[in-house]
């Protein structure tokens, strides 16, 4: 299968290729469908479309093209995972999928608040709590609006960060993956295919990945 208007390439970089396993995220989730482009306020504790920091999931990290292939070299802010097997999924774009809460500027659309009632008046106020971390919560976008969103942050910057390609593959979204492939992705790889910077973002897919 090749990407097309109905299916978006999933890729990882793992030797144990799409499993997935639980861990402790650091970050909120916010389970409710959102678009990038509408800021949503989030009422902390009584929202119940939210989980708490500090929450088990069960996932593992992917990342949906686009994204930045030199990410994955030897000084890339993924080199760990240097001379790990190339692991590639399409997934229709209609599947809700969970990414970082940032928008096509690479800024946190999402807002934190909370009720607190003054023991004098007995009137509730609110209290927004902000902060620098807000950006890293996990929401659930449609596939084809996180797509759009990279390709809008393409339009002003030459690479995209990887808060905008990363998602978290649930087992939800990992039940609408087709056509899964698994590639021995060696150090090899990077020396007989160098990421240029047409590569990064652009190419790279298309004359590598095995369409």
């Amino acid at each position: 299968m090749t990407q097309t208007d109905k299916y978006i390439r999933i890729v990882r970089y793992a030797n144990e290729q799409f499993q997935l396993r639980e861990f402790i995220l650091s970050e909120y989730i916010y389970h409710g469908v959102v678009n990038y482009s509408e800021p949503v306020e989030i009422q902390i504790d009584s929202d119940p479309l939210l989980t708490s920091k500090s929450s088990t999931i069960e996932a593992c990290y992917c990342h949906f093209y686009l994204f930045d292939t030199k990410a994955f070299g030897p000084k890339g802010i993924m080199g760990m995972r240097e001379g790990h097997d190339l692991n590639i999924g399409y997934m229709p774009v209609d599947q809700p999928v969970y990414v970082r809460a940032v928008n096509e500027k690479n800024q946190p659309f999402i807002k934190y608040y909370r009720m607190a009632e003054n023991p004098f008046d007995h009137v509730m106020y609110r209290f927004d709590e902000q902060s620098t971390t807000d950006r890293f919560t996990w929401v659930k976008m449609k596939l084809s609006d996180a797509v759009q969103r990279n390709k809008e942050y393409l339009k002003h910057n030459e690479v995209v960060p990887e808060k905008l390609s990363e998602m978290l593959l649930t087992t939800d979204s990992k039940s609408a993956l087709t056509d899964v492939i698994h590639k021995d992705y060696s150090y090899s790889f990077h020396k007989k295919y160098p990421p240029t910077k047409e590569d990064t973002n652009k190419s790279f897919f298309s004359r590598l990945l095995f369409r």
